[in-house]
């Protein structure tokens, strides 16, 4: 091949990068290889990009994904051709359902090698068609190719990375060897020019209501005295104000979802950050039956709430999001709009009559209270280190100061029952677009990266497991994590399933106990390791400053933390009984 393709190939790499930098990318996320060593060197030399450098692509991926999660800005993944490509698989399905933008910037083989045979070749074109929003195929360098076709097409890229619903793009790079040329003739100057700014500008607008639908949309939410407004996920920087005008005029309660921001404000007027335990608890009571929920956000956490919605069939059943995606798996929506949500907050806010307080609001209130109350009494009699006494300890223990990363599985679901702020906390994730347990701990490096601030991370054991390689990531994260890792030996989730009654299959195939020792990962990668055994411990550990990540790690019993969540609920659903009587005051 002619020393001038190295050379083409640099230029065009550069280019490439560049009209990245001017879309806004800064973050470029790279895993060694060769075939992609263009775009590696011209990442790398760019002044104004951010380059963060990983050996296991599917951690490297989930590290992009977890950046985006926290700023709404996509990272770039750069990485070799073959089963390089492959491993980005899990992070691009949970960017695609959980609509998070990520730029896959993929290295190929040129297209006479394509389906010969030729060492690491995959059809990378055809390999995530199902999960990106769109997909461009680059040809190999070519001097006749204008410049200008590149800069168009990562334009086109990062407008579909970006518009709603947000999601995965992938520009599969074709390279021809050599990579890059040492000698200094300049043989392809219209590569080596610079174009000032980018050949196309991208302005993306927001999906509007007009006042005609919001005043229609008040209308048939002021039918309804009894409704419920369910907030999941929002935009970064989504102003929450719309949301307590909302509750305060339709005198409907909040419920807010684990991940939501929301979450975090859970003093506020009309929150019922314990909605969970209270359906767990009082589902089945007629006087809890909702005429109307009002949704903002794609899903929720609580599968109770879920249940609730489908058994009391509520008349009007609203989502808002600012996509078309039918998140519906009930098939209970009666009302589907499609807008910016905060423009619909902002908009019914400013329209609806407004209403005097409602007894029906107040009852919710009144639940929440004795629910927190009750839940406050029952942790002061149970002073052990448990699943369940740790998120409930945990309001106490994080403030505005530090962002929280959940892992899937039971800690989620623990959080979403138990984890109500006594204070303003940070932002609360998850992984929650396909919920798998892979690329947790590679998330929250990403998530932390991306706040510039420290960041509590917890999951359990196979997850933690599952994501090993990430240790290296938490060892240089330029903030510090804290890694907490429940370990209850197994997937404990599996206990409160129906599965646990067969006892022939349930430990071997399904608890799958590892009987591992996980201090010892903690050397491996010169990381800070801490076993907890009471909640004292607990505390210290949490709030102890630290300018280095660590691992710390409290052991649980399957069998005892499912007793615990059992004793809980039936406690809750005694004492809300018990108090019916003053509770049928609100009804």
């Amino acid at each position: 091949m002619s020393s001038r393709t190295g050379e083409l190939n640099e230029k065009w790499a550069k280019l490439l990068i560049k009209e990245l930098i001017h879309q806004g990318v800064r973050y470029f996320c790279i895993a060694p290889g060769s075939r992609s060593t263009s775009l590696t060197v011209a990442a790398s030399e760019h002044p104004l990009a951010n380059t963060f450098v990983h050996f296991d692509e599917r951690a490297l991926c989930f590290h992009a994904l977890g950046y985006a999660k926290a700023t709404g800005i996509p990272a770039a993944v750069i990485v070799t051709s073959g089963t390089a490509v492959g491993n980005l698989m899990p992070a691009v399905m949970e960017a695609h359902n959980d609509h998070v933008p990520m730029i896959l910037l993929t290295s190929d083989r040129p297209p006479e090698l394509r389906q010969t045979g030729a060492n690491q070749t995959a059809d990378q074109v055809k390999m995530f068609q199902n999960f990106v929003r769109w997909q461009e195929d680059f040809p190999c360098p070519d001097p006749h190719i204008s410049p200008a076709f590149i800069g168009s097409t990562i334009a086109t890229a990062l407008a579909h990375a970006l518009y709603a619903p947000a999601g995965p793009v992938q520009l599969n790079c074709m390279f021809r060897e050599p990579f890059f040329e040492n000698e200094t003739e300049n043989t392809h100057p219209s590569y080596e020019r610079s174009i000032k700014g980018s050949q196309t500008q991208i302005t993306l607008g927001e999906k509007h209501l007009a006042e005609t639908q919001i005043e229609k949309l008040c209308d048939e939410l002021s039918e309804h005295e009894k409704g419920v407004i369910v907030v999941g996920a929002l935009p970064p920087n989504t102003s929450l104000e719309p949301l307590f005008t909302l509750s305060r005029l339709l005198q409907w309660p909040l419920f807010p979802d684990i991940l939501s921001p929301l979450r975090s404000h859970v003093q506020a007027e009309g929150m019922v950050p314990t909605y969970d335990l209270i359906l767990k608890s009082m589902s089945l009571n007629e006087d809890l039956t909702p005429d109307a929920i009002l949704q903002f956000g794609n899903r929720f956490v609580s599968k109770k709430l879920l249940e609730w919605i489908r058994l009391k069939k509520p008349k009007c059943h609203t989502l808002v999001a600012d996509h078309e995606w039918r998140m519906d798996p009930l098939h209970s929506l009666t009302h589907r709009v499609v807008a910016d949500p905060w423009q619909v907050m902002e908009g019914l806010s400013k329209h609806l009559p407004g209403r005097a307080p409602a007894p029906w609001l107040q009852c919710w209130k009144e639940m929440n209270r004795i629910t927190q109350k009750t839940l406050t009494h029952f942790f002061q009699e149970k002073k052990d280190l448990s699943e369940p006494a740790l998120f409930h300890h945990l309001s106490r223990w994080i403030g505005e100061d530090r962002s929280l990363f959940i892992g899937n599985s039971l800690p989620i679901r623990e959080a979403d029952a138990l984890f109500a702020p006594k204070q303003n906390c940070g932002p609360v994730f998850g992984n929650r677009g396909v919920s798998g347990i892979d690329g947790n701990i590679a998330t929250a490096t990403g998530i932390a990266k991306g706040l510039r601030k420290p960041l509590l991370a917890i999951m359990g054991d196979l997850t933690f497991l599952h994501d090993l390689t990430s240790l290296a990531q938490l060892k240089n994260s330029p903030v510090p994590i804290t890694l907490l890792v429940i370990n209850n030996d197994g997937g404990g989730i599996f206990s409160f399933l129906p599965i646990a009654k067969r006892k022939a299959v349930f430990e071997q195939f399904f608890v799958t106990p590892h009987g591992l020792n996980l201090e010892h990962a903690a050397p491996l990668f010169g990381l800070k390791y801490e076993k907890v055994t009471t909640l004292d411990e607990m505390e210290t550990a949490l709030q102890s400053g630290t300018t280095q990540s660590k691992i710390l790690e409290m052991y649980t019993d399957r069998d005892e933390t499912l007793a615990l969540h059992k004793e809980i609920i039936a406690h809750v659903k005694e004492i809300l009984t018990t108090s019916s009587s003053s509770l049928e005051a609100f009804t």
